[in-house]
């Protein structure tokens, strides 16, 4: 099975990386976690993170709807323009390679 080695050294890189940072004996064991926002509630597992993010009224969703139709309209716009010059200098490569 290929890929089975780079799964195997993917999981043994991540156990050792956890250990890193086990307790204040390990390297980075007194490093600061404060910056990470509600690391204590994870830390402790009968306590819930709670929600850090706002909940997105329905006028932004409709902006973020839009917007996204705008991109991915465009996006298909400059596909198709660069499938159909590609084929436009094949085809004109090969009349006058032919016929030429």
């Amino acid at each position: 099975m290929g890929g089975a080695g780079f799964m195997k050294d993917m999981i043994n890189s991540t156990k050792n990386n956890r250990s890193l940072v086990k307790g204040d004996s390990y390297p980075y064991g007194s490093f600061d976690k404060s910056y990470i926002t509600g690391y204590a509630a994870r830390k402790d597992k009968k306590k819930v993170a709670p929600h850090f993010f706002k909940k997105a009224s329905p006028k932004y969703y409709r902006q973020l709807r839009v917007a996204m139709h705008r991109a991915n309209r465009d996006h298909l716009r400059k596909k198709l323009i660069l499938l159909f010059s590609i084929v436009a200098v094949v085809g004109i490569g090969s009349w006058f390679l032919l016929f030429g």
